[in-house]
């Protein structure tokens, strides 16, 4: 049995300006400072040279809770998906499996999510 792929990465022209938005308030959601860290272990400090120092991404808080709260007037359907895309990162499979979708109907439904947003002006 032939499986078609689908790219999730692909934003349409027309949406890469809320595509913008949403990975911001994406970051907004996410903790990456503590993930992975045992108890006890946050405040320690590698004396190891080759780690290199990442530039922290500037969130702009405003604009995340704006997407949020547009977020939470969506669909359910629709907010889960864009929730998975823009926050969890778990595999597709995962994903369109918790929601009772196909892939393609994963895909839809994210591209649907956004379009909802900019049509409520969010």
């Amino acid at each position: 049995m032939k499986r078609d792929f689908v790219d999730f990465s692909l934003v349409p022209e027309h949406q890469q300006a809320i595509h913008a938005r949403l990975e911001n308030w994406g970051l907004s959601q996410r903790n990456h400072e503590k993930r992975g860290i045992s108890p006890g272990f946050e405040q320690y400090q590698s004396g190891n040279v080759w780690m290199t120092l990442e530039p922290k991404t500037v969130v702009d808080q405003k604009d995340a809770q704006r997407i949020a709260k547009g977020v939470r007037e969506l669909p359910a359907k629709q907010a889960l998906a864009v929730s998975w895309y823009y926050v969890k990162g778990t595999s597709p499979m995962r994903a369109r499996k918790s929601i009772g979708v196909t892939a393609e109907g994963l895909a839809a439904l994210v591209i649907d999510a956004r379009q909802m947003l900019i049509n409520r002006g969010v």
